[in-house]
């Protein structure tokens, strides 16, 4: 499992997720996040093209995560689901399972609803 994505889930084990094409506020051992008025969610941005990778993670230029909801998960690498085109795959079915401290829909998508 990536354990940057453990990090984000530590504190309370699910994914809280704005997505956006803004840089992200700051970043905690390598996770971006966003301070969404006092709630602090992890940065993605919903098919944002692919700038770099950072410990098997896609990212984009502004430094958020390149994402996707509810695209079919077409593998896994390091425990983490990408879909076709590389993006991280976020799911809105409900919660199922989780695998090393990581929230996972039963489609195997990451857990977490993505606003």
């Amino acid at each position: 499992m990536s354990q940057l994505l453990q990090v984000a889930t530590r504190a309370g084990g699910v994914f809280t997720v704005l997505s956006g094409n803004t840089p992200p506020d700051f970043f905690d051992q390598g996770i971006p996040y966003v301070n969404d008025e006092g709630v602090i969610k992890l940065a993605v941005e919903v098919a944002g093209p692919i700038h770099h990778y950072h410990q098997g993670l896609p990212f984009t230029a502004e430094g958020r995560l390149a994402a996707t909801t509810d695209k079919p998960v077409v593998y896994f690498s390091s425990g983490a689901p990408f879909d076709d085109e590389g993006f991280l795959c976020f799911g809105s079915l409900a919660f199922d399972h989780t695998s090393a401290g990581i929230p996972y829909t039963a489609d195997s998508q990451l857990f977490g609803t993505v606003t």
